[in-house]
């Protein structure tokens, strides 16, 4: 999925360009005069979305954080999101993993700073391909059996092991003869118990804990054996999906952010918990290079 690269800062009004090679730096203490609304954007799916009192709640802390006045903006899907910041309209955005990576793709001007962690410390998750044992010694070998796989936009189940495994050194297309194409997670792990399919693509926390998270977890409550199965192949750690700003505002104001989001599980549980319904484990630093492994998976 190759993203075109529609938008660049070029076309940014003076009053949004805070910082960039084109135009003469803003003084330091000039850069809230330059920012009369921070919009925050999100999508409808989010919880805070359909809860307007809950989204005044975040105003005010946001604006009382960033000393800047603070709207948030509920955007229909992650693509009109993205186009939004793109153009300037909103400089903050919540995005997933893969939304956020797309974003970065499409107009290379937002940056992530913040994620949140889950309750057991886990900052991401990891793709990982799961075999009935007597399970194949190598990855060359897969080919022998059956694999199930997930929709083909599913991170997890399909992209990052499709763009990531190469039996014999030879990279998979998707099509492969030993894949079984499921239409949901929920088909996937049934096939697996059915043992229609010798091993599955799924996901777990990425976490030091040995605990069988994610897809292996889900497997074991619904039957599976604890000792039956061995994961054989995980890709690299992607980060739950991030807090971002547009690129170009300035550092100070970054760091205020992030330093808002870190300490808030602490100082502000219900105000956490409105912003983060999900993942209950506080807010920690993020960078871009942290999503890299989805962007290249989407960049192909």
């Amino acid at each position: 999925m190759k993203l075109p690269r529609l938008l660049s800062l070029a076309g940014m009004s003076a009053s949004l360009v805070l910082a960039t090679g084109a135009t003469s730096k803003p003084k330091e203490e000039d850069w809230r005069s330059q920012v009369p609304t921070f919009r925050i954007g999100l999508v409808e799916q989010h919880p805070l979305a359909q809860d307007r009192e809950a989204i005044a709640r975040i105003e005010k802390a946001y604006s009382e954080a960033l000393g800047l006045q603070a709207r948030v903006y509920v955007a229909p899907d992650f693509q009109r999101l993205m186009q939004a910041q793109a153009d300037g309209r909103v400089l903050y955005g919540i995005y997933s993993s893969t939304a956020y990576a797309a974003a970065s793709l499409f107009c290379n001007c937002i940056k992530a700073f913040a994620a949140p962690k889950s309750a057991n410390g886990a900052s991401g998750i990891s793709s990982v391909l799961i075999f009935r044992k007597p399970a194949p010694e190598s990855i060359d070998e897969i080919d022998d059996f059956k694999i199930g796989t997930g929709p083909s936009d599913n991170l997890t189940a399909h992209l990052l092991p499709v763009r990531n495994i190469a039996p014999d050194g030879l990279p998979l297309s998707g099509e492969e003869s030993f894949l079984v194409k499921a239409e949901s997670a929920s088909a996937l792990e049934a096939l697996f118990l059915k043992k229609e399919v010798d091993g599955l693509f799924g996901w777990e926390m990425a976490t030091d804990d040995s605990q069988a998270t994610g897809t292996l977890e889900r497997l074991v409550e619904k039957g599976l054996e604890p000792d039956a199965s061995e994961v054989i192949w995980r890709s690299d750690k992607v980060p739950f999906g991030p807090h971002a700003m547009r690129s170009d505002l300035p550092k100070e104001l970054f760091e205020i952010a992030q330093t808002f989001l870190i300490d808030l599980k602490e100082k502000d549980i219900e105000l956490y918990e409105m912003l983060e319904p999900i993942r209950q484990g506080g807010f920690g630093a993020i960078s871009h290079e942290d999503y890299q492994p989805v962007m290249d998976v989407l960049d192909q």
